[in-house]
């Protein structure tokens, strides 16, 4: 149960000078929890707890340059009973293989960082980004506030806008986010960062048309934390996936997309060692009026 959200702002400007803004969000629960404490007396709520979140989000921006950070925080309280003289633990808010700099109750995370230079033809990313390559089949690192998925690309990201074309380049660890803002915190772990790098070309105005062709790499970690993606740096990949996509506007009263991809599954260095995958993907779309 929310008992209340409080959302701040404070913004700074000028003339000339850098713009900047802070937003905190801070969400405080109430959980009801069934269970009793087996073999006492509980009168049916010792188990019950308060969880309280909170997300620090801040900008700075200056002329081509812009800066984003985030930090997230979560903390349990009534999370503790006593039991024969001893201090029981209820639940525990992370495990192992998560960096905790607060063990306990309390958790707080640098979980966001991104600096952007804008040009009139281009855009270079270093830090947390998001990427989508035609319908997500091949690549779809991206950030759904409702449903509480927030995976970024830590590393560095170009988009350059020669003409009539987008070409997206892209490298670097998957980074999911700790802290769950609409979802309980509970036995948080540590993030499996997965390498991924990848390259995107769009031509844009082919009549009725729009052509784009991508390429993914991906290699898989099983341990959490930051080194082992940074260990296996220089070994084959796990998975590469090539792509293209059509979309047609227009055509037959309709809007049309299509995509297809090859999966290939590289073993002892060798790409075709392994029977390739394939996936596809047609929709279209009508508009009344």
């Amino acid at each position: 149960m929310v008992l209340w959200t409080m959302v701040a702002g404070l913004a700074l400007a000028g003339d000339d000078a850098a713009d900047v803004s802070f937003s905190e969000d801070i969400e405080v629960r109430y959980w009801d929890v069934p269970d009793v404490v087996p073999a006492t007396d509980d009168p049916g709520n010792t188990l019950d707890y308060v969880e309280q979140v909170a997300r620090l989000t801040g900008t700075l921006s200056y002329k081509r340059f812009d800066l984003f950070l985030q930090v997230d925080e979560v903390a349990l309280f009534a999370n503790r009973y006593e039991l024969d003289g001893a201090l029981v633990s209820e639940r525990a808010l992370t495990r192992d293989g998560l960096w905790d700099p607060y063990p306990g109750d309390y958790y707080a995370n640098l979980e966001k960082v991104r600096g952007r230079l804008s040009f009139e033809h281009a855009t270079i990313e270093l830090g947390d980004s998001y990427v989508a390559f035609g319908r997500g089949i091949a690549l779809n690192l991206n950030r759904n506030v409702d449903i509480d998925i927030d995976t970024s690309v830590q590393g560095a990201k170009a988009l350059l806008r020669p003409g009539a074309w987008d070409i997206t380049l892209v490298a670097g660890q998957a980074n999911r986010q700790q802290v769950f803002q609409d979802n309980p915190n509970l036995s948080l772990d540590g993030d499996r960062r997965h390498t991924v790098a990848g390259v995107r070309a769009e031509r844009f105005g082919l009549g009725p048309a729009n052509l784009g062709a991508h390429g993914v790499m991906w290699q898989f970690v099983s341990d959490a934390g930051i080194l082992p993606g940074f260990e296996r740096m220089g070994a084959a990949p796990d998975v590469v996936v090539g792509g293209a996509t059509a979309e047609l506007t227009s055509v037959l009263g309709l809007d049309w997309f299509a995509e297809g991809d090859v999966f290939a599954y590289p073993k002892d260095g060798q790409l075709g060692a392994d029977k390739p995958g394939y996936a596809g993907y047609v929709s279209t779309a009508a508009y009344v009026g």
